[in-house]
Parts: structure tokens; C-alpha cells; sequence
């Protein structure tokens, strides 16, 4: 994860990272980030306000989960599939979060993916994830 932003000149979706995104402390230290998923899509607001781009490997990430996750599901959503059990607990926190990115035209507009360190197209993405499920 790490290695991926540094060498793309980017922040990492590591906590650590976000602290350097204005705005984020101050929120953080309210308890406003509870839970991760509004961290996330913090940051993604704020890499949007700011004319940046939100830079997303795909390394790694099982396309088949994220095809099969409905628009608007909560990464602590209880969800009968798993039984019971939310994508947090089951370690699908990286392809929720490109579900939210691949759902919310907003965030479609700024993202651009990555695959074996080179820049996918998000209608190959697209494409593709149609054809897992």
C-alpha cells in the first residue's frame, strides 16, 4: 500500500498519512472518525476539492466481492452473504472502498486506477467486474 502511493507521488490511505490532509486532525480529534469509512471518504472530498486525483491499486483487491456489492452498503453493514458478519470483519475494507469509488459518480470523475503499476481505464475496470459477476 505504502509503496504504491510513494512511488506515485501520493499519500497513502494509511492514518498516518491522512493527518497531512487539511481539515483532517482537527475532525479527527473530535471523534468524527469513528469509523473508517468516513475517513475514507474525507479524504476522497478533500483530493476532490482540491482539483487532486484519488489514485487507486487494484493489486490485490478480489473483483468477484466487489462486484457483488450493492451501491450505498456500509463497510459495518451486517450482511447476510457473510453470515452476519460485516465486509470490515470479513478483510473486504480495500474492495468496499473501491466499490465506493466504482458507485458514486463524484468520486468515478476523480479516481484513477491501477493495475501491475500501470493506469487502467475505469470503463476497463468496469467492464471487467461485469464479466466476475
Amino acid at each position: 500500500m505504502g509503496r504504491f502511493a510513494k512511488s506515485n507521488n501520493a499519500l497513502s490511505m494509511l492514518e498516518n498519512a491522512w493527518d497531512k490532509i487539511p481539515g483532517y486532525k482537527a475532525l479527527k480529534s473530535t471523534g468524527s472518525f469513528d469509523q473508517f469509512e468516513y475517513a475514507f471518504k474525507f479524504v476522497c472530498d478533500a483530493s476532490i476539492n482540491t482539483k487532486g486525483k484519488i489514485l487507486f491499486n487494484l493489486d490485490g483487491v478480489n473483483l468477484e466481492v466487489v462486484a457483488n456489492i450493492k451501491p450505498g452498503t456500509g463497510l459495518f453493514e451486517k450482511l447476510p452473504q457473510y453470515g452476519g458478519e460485516s465486509l470490515w470483519e470479513k478483510g473486504y475494507i480495500t474492495e468496499w472502498e473501491a466499490s465506493s469509488l466504482l458507485n458514486d459518480k463524484k468520486y468515478l470523475q476523480s479516481v484513477e486506477f491501477h493495475m501491475e503499476g500501470k493506469p487502467v481505464p475505469t470503463q476497463k475496470v468496469q467492464k471487467k467486474l461485469k464479466t466476475t459477476n
